[in-house]
């Protein structure tokens, strides 16, 4: 529950920064602390994850961090970080300067967004993946003006017009996410992950801008490996994520049917009070799985019901953190803030695994049967062309002008980035960094209100499933053999996803996968002979909802007309129309709906700093651009 922003120049008090960074978060606001300097201002809010100790103010100045900062650095050491921040800073040039072999910011963990500010400037810190993001703004002129972890309230106090990016908006649009550094404005860009970007601005006619990295993607282990000694090195580095997560009291698992939340539940240390929490409309094979695995391990289990009308409740509210830059039905978790608060200091999920270490994104890689009694299947690699995404309907309403762009930008992306060195470059380019990943509300959105703790982001787990051969990722096979050091009890429970026991050999693996197929073709004739259909997953049923919903379709009526403003530029008709119908397929209609929600919010923003009319917006520019910069 934390967020800072940082101004260049004397148009906003530090009173004015730290109500506007308030105000995404309303009457739970937490509280905050602002701080004025030649320069400009900047405001920080308390972080409650770290018990409100984020913020240090000394000599003039102010160390702060959001997020989840794991390790010595939050506990000891941040006076001697401070030091080596300043000695960064201070430095006539970056000559000599090595942080990737530096002690300190090898402590770095976790997913954080670190600032330091004086009256000769400031510095910003980003975590390895860019978990807890951080933009930075330009003004009117191309000069630097602002910095900070929302990306609307930088581009609100970065410039006097709304710049918005119609190619990023585009492309969220259709594949969910839009290319790094690249944002929802012309003016904005993400800054560069596991790298520390200073500004001295003390005398300078122009403002001197630094940029070090301290943490590098590792290479891909190709030979001379141990399969059993990853798969140790696996197993190690989820317990110690945990355990230095969890210190300090008891903890909740948004426990799943599936083999991730499992994981991290058996990993919690056997002292401490520990409970399950899994989400659902009613009862189903989810939440049976999920109780018989909480009580394996003999903790506590609970489900959360939610609401007939839970999406359309938190809708706005989530939008407000998390901006256009990702798909808001990932923050599945944002509605039971106050009870999950009130129940325990620290959450933990399995978000992540699936990505990093299960090579969920290695679409350049296939699943081949081998026909036969017991014979099992391989994987073949396949040719890849990116990007990797399907035709869908909204394409026909798009502008001719903005695909063009978009697919200039997409390719432009592919060949600035590719890895030719990585086994699979399907999932390079997908999961590095954070941005890209489909899900990232689970934690963008959710760290603002909830006590989360992302297990799935320490350092040891990323550099694992950096240098582990795809290979291994593959069919979950090093996850598996990690795991089964792990699981305990939960060895022997089925998964609700596919019903097999992470116990299960081969062929008993095949045996259980055909009993479920054949539960779920049962279940499919009753559905058709009027027996009601039950979600058998923590999901709605998205499609019936956003039919059904009166609440939906309230909102359809009072937000879609925002949509007016991209019409000719953007979409070749009138984009409302388009969100108006019934037909549409939910991942749109709701991307339509979120889209239009969003406008309103940068409409909300200008008018709280007292702003006029919008800038015509502009599908010319891109923020691309800016990150050389910073």
């Amino acid at each position: 529950m934390s967020d800072f922003i940082i101004s260049i120049g004397r148009r906003y008090s530090p009173e004015v920064l730290l109500s506007l960074l308030k105000r995404p978060y309303g009457e739970l606001a937490p509280g905050g602390q602002c701080f004025g300097f030649e320069w400009g201002s900047a405001a920080i809010l308390t972080e409650h994850l770290a018990d409100g100790n984020n913020i240090f103010a000394k000599d003039n100045g102010v160390f702060a961090w959001v997020g989840d900062l794991v390790g010595e650095i939050p506990h000891g050491l941040v006076h001697q970080f401070i030091g080596r921040i300043k000695d960064i800073h201070q430095a006539e040039g970056l000559e000599g300067i090595d942080l990737k072999s530096d002690k300190l910011f090898g402590k770095l963990n976790g997913a954080f967004a670190i600032m330091w500010a004086d009256e000769t400037g400031f510095c910003v810190v980003t975590d390895p993946m860019n978990f807890t993001q951080v933009f930075a703004g330009l003004g009117c002129g191309g000069e630097a003006a602002a910095f900070g972890t929302q990306q609307d309230l930088v581009a609100a106090v970065s410039d006097s017009g709304t710049n918005l990016d119609i190619v990023s908006i585009a492309q969220v649009l259709l594949t969910r996410y839009c290319t790094f550094p690249n944002t929802m404005y012309t003016n904005v860009a993400e800054l560069k992950p596991g790298s520390v970007h200073g500004m001295n601005l003390k005398g300078a006619c122009k403002a001197v801008c630094k940029n070090l990295s301290y943490w590098s993607v590792p290479d891909e282990l190709r030979s001379g490996y141990s399969e059993t000694e990853l798969a140790e090195e696996l197993s190690e580095a989820v317990a110690a994520s945990v355990r230095d997560r969890a210190a300090g009291g008891g903890v909740a698992v948004a426990l799943s049917g599936g083999l991730d939340s499992r994981l991290v539940m058996a990993a919690v240390p056997k002292e401490l009070e520990c409970m399950g929490l899994t989400l659902c409309d009613e009862l189903n094979r989810e939440t049976k799985v999920a109780e018989k695995v909480a009580k394996g391990y003999g903790h506590a289990w609970f489900p959360l019901f939610r609401e007939e009308d839970y999406l359309a409740n938190n809708l706005v509210d989530i939008v407000k953190f998390i901006g256009f830059d990702c798909e808001f039905v990932h923050a599945h978790l944002f509605g039971f803030a106050d009870l999950i608060n009130k129940k325990t200091k620290t959450l933990f999920t399995g978000d992540l695994f699936d990505t990093i270490i299960r090579a969920y994104c290695a679409k350049d890689f296939i699943f081949c049967k081998q026909w036969g009694r017991g014979r099992p299947g391989y994987y073949k690699k396949v040719q890849f062309e990116y990007p990797y995404r399907q035709d869908n309907i909204l394409d026909e309403f798009i502008t001719d002008n903005i695909h063009q762009r978009l697919n200039a930008r997409i390719s432009g992306f592919y060949k600035a980035n590719i890895d030719q060195k990585r086994s699979s470059v399907a999932e390079w380019l997908k999961i590095y960094p954070f941005r890209h990943w489909v899900e990232a509300a689970t934690w963008s959105a959710q760290r603002r209100v909830l006590p989360l703790k992302l297990v799935g982001a320490d350092r040891r787990l990323l550099d694992f499933a950096f240098r582990c051969p795809v290979e291994l990722k593959l069919g979950n096979k090093i996850f598996m053999m990690a795991a089964k050091k792990l699981l305990g009890s939960g060895l022997y429970i089925p998964s609700a996803n596919d019903g097999i026991k992470p116990c299960s050999g081969e062929v008993r693996r095949m045996a259980e996968r055909s009993i479920r197929k054949l539960q779920d073709m049962a279940t499919g004739i009753m559905v058709k002979f009027g027996r009601k259909k039950v979600v058998q997953h923590s999901w709605h049923d998205y499609q019936m909802y956003w039919s059904q919903s009166k609440k939906i379709a309230q909102f359809v009526h009072e937000y879609g007309a925002n949509l007016a403003q991209l019409d000719g530029v953007l979409f070749k008709g009138k984009g409302q129309t388009i969100l108006e119908s019934k037909n549409t397929e939910w991942h749109y209609a709701f991307r339509l709906l979120h889209l239009a929600i969003w406008l309103q919010i940068v409409k909300d923003h200008r008018k709280e700093l007292g702003k006029g009319e919008d800038k015509q917006t502009s599908a010319l520019q891109s923020s691309a651009g800016l990150i050389a910069q910073f």
